[in-house]
């Protein structure tokens, strides 16, 4: 599959299929592949939790022990979640005054390498956030104390019956979110 293709074939899938399970080194792939990413001053400060089998379990557990339906359900189908770190403090030696908050912006480009790496790898992903009141709870368990939680990347094989669903609303057309110019 061509850059190209992998890119378009990526969709955000939200029911997995909890049968079927992923090659460790699959999976470890996939997690190098997303470090591979520019990092501003070299910092290279995100940081990649890999959770599988009862560490999925508990992720659920912290973020939605009370909370039943649909798209936890499908969610919880997930057979590896890997959780995404970055440190502010981790950049303030080479920033001292950052002029942008360069650690989210590593963050984000990691996010995309495992989403298109999960792709190329013939899996589904989806990108979701960790719920304010547990991310105390998912850091103690998972993170460390200088990282902030960015979200996590659930991977695996979606439901032989799931569809991602069609967008709420049209995106713009690339023609308006492209300018060009020439001097």
């Amino acid at each position: 599959m061509t850059f190209d293709e992998t890119v378009r074939r990526r969709r955000t899938i939200r029911a997995y299929d909890p049968a079927r399970t992923i090659d460790p080194a699959v999976v470890e792939q996939i997690v190098r592949t997303g470090l591979r990413t520019p990092s501003a001053g070299n910092t290279c400060a995100v940081t990649l939790s890999v959770l599988t089998g009862h560490a999925v379990d508990r992720f659920w557990q912290l973020t939605a022990a009370d909370t039943d339906n649909a798209w936890l359900r499908g969610m919880r189908g997930a057979p590896v979640l890997v959780l995404v770190w970055t440190s502010r403090e981790a950049y303030l030696p080479r920033y001292s005054e950052p002029s942008a908050p360069w650690w989210w912006v590593d963050a984000g480009m990691v996010v995309q390498n495992l989403l298109l790496a999960a792709t190329d790898a013939g899996l589904d992903s989806a990108f979701v956030g960790v719920p304010p009141q547990a991310q105390a709870a998912v850091a103690s368990s998972y993170g460390d104390a200088d990282s902030q939680s960015v979200g996590m990347v659930a991977l695996g094989h979606r439901l032989a019956d799931h569809r991602p669903r069609p967008p709420r609303r049209a995106s713009r057309p690339a023609l308006e979110r492209i300018r060009r110019y020439d001097s």
